[in-house]
C-alpha cells in the first residue's frame, strides 16, 4: 500500500534505524514512540517507517472487523492518513501503537455506519496458506491456529475483539481498553467470557463433535501426520490459555 506524503520544510531528517555512522555502526533501533515524534517534527522518512511497521497488523485488524480484505486495505489507507494529520496537528501520543489502533477502529466504525451493516462474504483466514517447503508441524500449527480463531468468529463481536486485541496483538489490558473505549473492567468481563465460551466449544469437540452453526456433528479423525502431541506442542498463545 503506497501513501503519498507531503511535509513542510523542516531540518534534515536524523538518521533512521538502520543508518550507521563513524561512532555507531550498529545504532538502536528507533521506537515507534520516537519514530512519531520525529515524524510530527516534519520527517516523512520517520512516518514511512512507522507505515511499513504497522501496515500489516492495522490491515490484519481491520480485516478481522470488516471481514472483506478491499474495504480493509481502504480503511487501512484513511487509517494512516488520519494518523499522518493528528500527528502534525495533535499531541504526540504516550503510545503509538494502542492509539493507532483506535483510530483505525473509529474508522471502521464509521466504515460500517455508512454502509449501514451491508452483509459481509465470510472472514478470511488471518493467517498466508503455507508453502510446500515448510515443516510439517509448522503448517500443523498454523492449521491449528486458524481453526481456532475462525472457531472464535463465532463469539460476540466485542468478544471476539477483545480477544483478537490481546492475542492476535499481544496488547495488554490497558491498552485494549484504550482501543474500545472501555474500561479495563470491561475488557476482563469480555475475555474472561470469551476465553469460557471458546474452552467450552473446545471440550465438546475434544469429546468427538465440532462446531456447527445450528447443530452437533461427528467430528472427522485427526489426520494421520497430526499426532495428540504435534497439535498440543503447536497451540497457539490463545490454545494454551484455554487449556
Amino acid at each position: 500500500m503506497a501513501l503519498a506524503l507531503t511535509s513542510r520544510t523542516a531540518a534534515p531528517a536524523e538518521p533512521l534505524p538502520g543508518a550507521a555512522s563513524a561512532a555507531d555502526p550498529s545504532p538502536a533501533p528507533l521506537t515507534p514512540e520516537q519514530l512519531a515524534k520525529r515524524a510530527q517534527g516534519g520527517c516523512p522518512e520517520a512516518f514511512r517507517a512507522l507505515v511499513e511497521q504497522f501496515e500489516p497488523r492495522v490491515y490484519n485488524f481491520l480485516l478481522q472487523l470488516s471481514r472483506n480484505p478491499h474495504d480493509a486495505e481502504d480503511l487501512a489507507q484513511e487509517t494512516f492518513l488520519k494518523a499522518y494529520l493528528a500527528l502534525r496537528q495533535a499531541r504526540l501520543p504516550r503510545d503509538f501503537a494502542p492509539w493507532l489502533f483506535t483510530i483505525a477502529r473509529r474508522t471502521a466504525i464509521s466504515h460500517f455506519r455508512r454502509r449501514k451493516h451491508a452483509p459481509e462474504p465470510p472472514s478470511p483466514s488471518p493467517w498466508e496458506p503455507a508453502s510446500a517447503d515448510q515443516p510439517a508441524e509448522t503448517v500443523a500449527t498454523r492449521d491449528e491456529n486458524a481453526s481456532l480463531w475462525r472457531l472464535a468468529r463465532r463469539l460476540k463481536p466485542r468478544q471476539f475483539e477483545a480477544l483478537w486485541l490481546r492475542y492476535g496483538e499481544g496488547f495488554d489490558l490497558a491498552a485494549i481498553a484504550q482501543v474500545m473505549g472501555a474500561h479495563t473492567v470491561t475488557v476482563k468481563v469480555l475475555l474472561h467470557r470469551a476465553r469460557s465460551q471458546l474452552a467450552a466449544w473446545l471440550s465438546r469437540t475434544e469429546l468427538g463433535c465440532e462446531i456447527a452453526p445450528d447443530r452437533w456433528t461427528p467430528a472427522p479423525p485427526p489426520p494421520p501426520n497430526r499426532s495428540p502431541t504435534n497439535a498440543t506442542n503447536g497451540r497457539s498463545r490463545l490454545a494454551a490459555t484455554l487449556a
